[in-house]
């Protein structure tokens, strides 16, 4: 018995050893593979990689700027922004814009190449003003709230040079009422991906240049281990439509999903307390960035940015994603958005607060009481990124504030 647990120690152990050094391995001819065969593995979808930025919390990995088409014409060099110009007139007009997933610089799995609204926003101000070339320098990053905004504002300003401050933000704040995570005033301008990295769960990875803050990255062959995405190169290159990501398609309606999607969900006491705080520190948040832009000279502009679902019930939401063509079928975006258990109802309250305090501010935009802009399904990708044309839609509503 005392032989065949040493065979098994020694087995494991070696097992264990042989592992490591696959992924040490893969790890070394991944990082040696030039951008474009990463790219083709990626591909139009997905090309987002997080790392732990000592300034700002989180940040694109700089291969992400290399291998993303939204990233050509940006001549900068900083993994915290891109910088491109719009049009060839003599007069310069500068902004910076800040957000979350919607704004982000690289965000082609949302609205393909160059359909964020930052961009369709240059190209629609260099049009109206011949004589101005307009240089945007976009901040946003991905899982951001108002507070990454306010880093990233000190962070990114000086570079920037803006006339103009634009932040684009207001569905991330849920992030705040999750008491798990900011529950301390303290933890507020940590971003929450970094938080939960560092929770003590498994497959909770986030990266940093050679080093990684993880519970379970080596061996777990999630996203973030080396093998995987090794592997997932490999068969790119030979064609294998493995890591496509198809189309959602139409869900079929029955009486089951129907009471699930209709049952709508009471918020706890202690939530809507959560929720009202997370308003709250969105306002303060803004006010922060307002007189930070103020003091240095520029303007400030928040957008409260509309999202599927507001001022909607679920029964009401059932019926807009009905297929015209099918009302025995329901709109894929729709199905994702009722299947959230109460997001719906969350959201809601969440807006509540923050259209009172948007409404005090005289910088702000409140653009989720626009209806065309929170129920047609058309303009989204999912229930809270909007697709180039709904981008589109918001760059002619900002343009009509910040015409330079």
């Amino acid at each position: 018995m005392r032989s065949f647990l040493k065979l098994c120690g020694i087995n494991g152990a070696v097992l264990i050893i042989f592992l490591l050094a696959l992924e040490v391995i893969s790890a070394m001819v991944y990082k040696s593979l030039p951008g474009g065969l990463i790219s083709r593995r990626q591909g139009p979808v997905k090309t987002w990689n997080f790392e732990l930025h000592p300034a700002v919390g989180h940040a694109h990995q700089a291969r992400d700027f290399k291998i993303s088409p939204n990233a050509d014409g940006s001549d900068s060099s900083s993994t915290l922004f891109t910088r491109k110009t719009y049009g060839t007139g003599n007069e310069m007009a500068r902004l910076l814009v800040l957000g979350g997933s919607t704004t982000d610089p690289l965000g082609v799995q949302f609205s393909g190449v160059n359909g964020t609204w930052p961009d369709q926003l240059g190209r629609l101000l260099a049009s109206g003003t011949p004589q101005a070339r307009i240089q945007i320098t976009n901040a946003a990053i991905g899982g951001g709230t108002s507070s990454q905004e306010v880093v990233r504002l000190l962070a990114s300003f000086s570079e920037a040079a803006p006339g103009w401050v634009v932040s684009f933000n207001g569905i991330n704040e849920l992030y705040f009422a999750d008491e798990s995570l900011y529950g301390s005033n303290d933890k507020i301008y940590a971003p929450r991906m970094l938080l939960k990295a560092l929770e003590d769960k498994p497959f909770n990875h986030i990266p940093y240049r050679d080093r990684s803050y993880y519970s379970c990255g080596l061996l777990c062959f999630t996203d973030n281990s080396a093998v995987l995405r090794l592997a997932q190169v490999l068969l790119a290159t030979a064609g294998s439509t493995a890591t496509d990501q198809p189309a959602a398609k139409p869900v079929t309606l029955d009486p089951n999903k129907q009471q699930r999607w209709l049952s709508a969900q009471p918020i706890s006491q202690p939530r809507q307390q959560g929720l009202e705080r997370a308003a709250a520190i969105w306002s303060d948040n803004v006010k922060a960035m307002h007189g930070i832009t103020a003091a240095r000279g520029a303007r400030y502009l928040v957008v409260l940015q509309p999202t599927l679902g507001l001022d909607r019930n679920r029964a009401q939401l059932l019926a807009d994603g009905r297929l015209a063509s099918d009302r025995n079928s329901v709109d894929a975006v729709t199905v994702a958005l009722l299947e959230r258990k109460g997001y719906v109802e969350e959201i809601n309250a969440l807006y509540a607060h923050l259209r009172r305090s948007c409404g005090q501010l005289p910088y702000c935009l409140d653009l989720s009481q626009a209806s065309e802009l929170t129920t047609n399904l058309a303009l989204y990708t999912d229930p809270r990124h909007l697709n180039a044309s709904g981008n589109q839609r918001i760059a002619e509503l900002i343009a009509t504030r910040i015409r330079p």
